[in-house]
């Protein structure tokens, strides 16, 4: 019980800390392209919500890359915090959902190395290549999908309907609030 406890207040303090830090105002420059490379570093983590799909690359080095419509990429904040690339909007994901309903957004990550991976919302996150770090946190609130591979550990804490999706040998930790899944491909 204080597992489950634990795992659903981190889902709440999750979401309600995307709240929080949208109410700050961040001025960034919009273009008319439907591209768009930030400059990001030093992080092992990638954090993100809403409809985005994330698309993550292990490689020898960092960046990110937006595509899709450019009016809702201008929108877009990316910042590296406590080594965690987050993906937010400048203000609420509500009101950036409202706005952009049905438009297509899909971030691009190359990183280093991954140790932590969070969604909120209803996006896609999957990792491309074999996670290798000794234990890897994927953390789940809402109805998207986390997909990786590892053959280490994987702690993996589901708050909603989504599903982290695993391949390889890893050991898995798991934490199901609601009707999602932890499940081997």
């Amino acid at each position: 019980m204080k597992k489950i406890f634990s795992a659903l207040l981190l889902a709440v303090l999750f979401t309600s800390s995307f709240s929080a830090i949208a109410n700050f105002p961040v001025k960034i420059s919009s273009s008319n392209r439907s591209g768009d490379d930030r400059d990001v570093k030093n992080f092992n983590g990638v954090a993100a919500g809403g409809p985005i799909n994330v698309v993550i690359t292990l490689g020898s080095t960092e960046s990110c890359r937006f595509e899709g419509d450019a009016d809702a990429i201008s929108t877009l904040i990316t910042e590296v915090k406590g080594n965690v690339l987050i993906i937010r909007p400048q203000n609420s994901w509500t009101s950036w959902e409202h706005k952009y309903q049905d438009k297509k957004i899909t971030a691009y990550v190359t990183a280093k190395s991954i140790t932590s991976l969070t969604m909120s919302g209803s996006g896609n996150m999957s990792v491309k290549g074999n996670v290798n770090s000794k234990t890897l946190s994927a953390t789940l609130s809402g109805s998207g999908t986390i997909d990786i591979k590892a053959d280490d550990s994987i702690k993996a804490v589901i708050s909603g309907s989504g599903n982290v999706n695993y391949s390889g040998n890893a050991t898995v930790e798991k934490t199901v609030i609601g009707s999602g899944r932890v499940r081997k491909i």
